[in-house]
Parts: C-alpha cells; structure tokens; sequence
C-alpha cells in the first residue's frame, strides 16, 4: 500500500522499518526496557497502590500516515503495576498475620496473583517463575521417592528449621513446591496477573489524576 504525503510517497514497509528503527534506538541507551507493546524506564520510584504494589508510568508510540497528511508518530502515556521487591511471605500477607491458616478463597485468590512472578530462594540463591500456591504445607507434603516431608528435607538438607511449616507451599518451574519463607521477590517487575479490587481502585485514581 501507498499513501501519498505532502512530502512524498510513503509505503507500508516504510512504516515497518521507522517502527523498528525507533524501537531500537529507544531501548539502545538503556534507559528504557521493552513491556509488551511500551517502554519503561527502571530508574523510577512510582507512586505507592496496596499490597506491596506501586504502579509506574511508561509510554508507548504509533506511526500514523494519513492521505495528504504528513507522518505523526503519536506518544501515549501508559501505567504499569510493579511488584515491589520483598520476601514472598510479606507480600502475601502484607504485614499481617502469619500464623493462622490461609482459607481455600485466600489461596485461590492469591494464586491468581503470584502467577508468573520471578522468585529467588533464600536457601541457595536459585531463581524460579511461581505458578500459584499450593494447598499442600511443607509440614504434610511427602517428597515423592524421599518418603519425608517438605520441612523435614530443608532441616535435614539445608539444616533450616522452618518457622512456617503450616502455611501453603510456593509452585514454581517443573511443578516443584517451596517454603514460601525462603523465597523472594526476585526483582522489580511488572505485574502480569489483574490487580486485587483495593489496587485496581487507587491504579483507576492514579491514572486519572495523571493522564499527560
């Protein structure tokens, strides 16, 4: 396809080629990162949402050529929840009571929200993508072919005496459950999962009050 502009003709892999050119050039100093179809910068503080998230701003372009009109690149603002950095355990029950079982709602709930979060373990500093958390606890799950218990291995292997043997464990990669007190937040990185009710309200607020 053509389209014709005061300044001559542009084709669609013109348009093609500006799109990765500017993509390119963006990302080159390494101020900004790739996030789906925008660009972040990591050297910011964000503004604080609930729960051990802050939502950051980022931006995204679009090449638009029109019929007789010159070519615009077009730059919106974007907002991106952002997982703060911090031990697993705080996250999930943000400051509050951890020694008493977590409901099949709660589990199910904050599953949805942990899917996919980069984690680091504690014990031997490996790192693994979560998958949700599981009913099962380290003090009743049996390690398949070992005959003993999740927290048995960890005080055996690792000589680590779990303070939380009765709260869910962790899955991560190849199905492979963890105490979720030895795992962290690995990084700073986007939330893939929806927003909770609570977030998604102050994430709504803040995108309003700041729209340029």
């Amino acid at each position: 396809d053509k389209i014709h502009t005061p300044n001559g003709i542009i084709r669609a892999e013109d348009i093609s080629t500006l799109t990765i050119l500017l993509n390119h050039s963006i990302t080159r100093g390494g101020v900004y990162h790739r996030h789906r179809r925008g660009f972040l910068s990591w050297n910011q503080q964000g503004y604080a949402l609930s729960g051990g998230l802050d939502v950051w701003t980022g931006f995204k372009f679009s090449i638009i050529a029109t019929e007789g009109s010159d070519v615009v690149v077009r730059i919106n603002k974007t907002f991106v929840p952002m997982v703060k950095k911090s031990s697993l355990l705080n996250f999930i029950f943000e400051g509050g009571d951890t020694r008493r079982p977590m409901t099949k709602d709660e589990i199910k709930k904050k599953s949805a929200l942990l899917e996919r979060l980069k984690v680091v373990t504690v014990h031997n500093n490996r790192k693994y993508t979560l998958r949700g958390l599981s009913h099962e606890t380290p003090a009743t799950y049996v390690i398949p072919d070992s005959g003993i218990t999740i927290e048995a291995y960890f005080k055996t292997t690792y000589d680590k005496v779990l303070k939380y043997p009765n709260l869910p464990c962790a899955k991560v990669d190849n199905r492979t459950l963890l105490p979720i007190e030895l795992c962290d937040i690995a990084e700073i990185q986007p939330l893939e999962a929806n927003l909770p009710p609570e977030a998604q309200k102050n994430f709504i607020k803040k995108s309003r009050e700041d729209p340029a």
